[in-house]
């Protein structure tokens, strides 16, 4: 499902990125991890279609990304390293805000809070939940239109331990629903 070959890009005459080829099938988990600068900000600029390779190439469940981005948009889910989320609006509202966009049923709303543990931190918002509750939220904005690949920037970035041991199990679940999975990671 994500599939990168020969890959490399080229700014002002300096390789920023050059890697070989990369398989990631659905039901699989890969973590790409690298010191900062190692250029896995432009690896995640390139897979969700911000920018263009300078040579090889990536694709998305047989999808190029920016070139085929609207269907892209649609089977993907990506985890930025900040939350992407509303700091005034509760949990709830961030994600019936984002359930709007794709044209979701309200139950996804409910279900997808549940699963991510802040069911009961619905009407909270987003700016008095602690780092490892928003980081959660986040996961559970890229989840609720049931995307069937999965890019994840520093997924366990400002987490709390119970909040790391559920994203896990949740990466893990997503996986055994045939999703791909790649996460962007920096070395520590």
């Amino acid at each position: 499902m994500i599939q990168i070959k020969n890959l490399s890009k080229i700014v002002q005459g300096r390789t920023i990125l050059d890697m070989s080829n990369i398989y990631v099938n659905a039901g699989e988990i890969n973590a790409i991890v690298g010191p900062t600068g190692s250029g896995l900000d432009v690896l995640l600029k390139l897979l969700i279609g911000r920018a263009s390779p300078s040579a090889g190439e990536i694709t998305l469940g047989g999808l190029i990304p920016g070139k085929d981005q609207k269907a892209l948009d649609e089977k993907m889910g990506v985890l930025f390293q900040d939350d992407s989320l509303y700091a005034n609006l509760s949990a709830k509202k961030n994600l019936q805000f984002y359930a709007r966009l794709y044209g979701l049923p309200h139950n996804r709303i409910t279900d997808t809070l549940r699963r991510i543990g802040l069911a009961d931190h619905e009407q909270v918002k987003v700016r008095e939940l602690p780092s490892g509750l928003a980081r959660r939220l986040a996961f559970g904005r890229v989840i609720l239109h049931q995307p069937n690949i999965l890019i994840l920037a520093h997924p366990f970035a400002r987490c709390d331990l119970d909040s790391l041991r559920l994203i896990k199990v949740l990466l893990r679940q997503e996986a055994n629903l045939g999703k791909a999975i790649m996460i962007l990671d920096e070395d520590t």
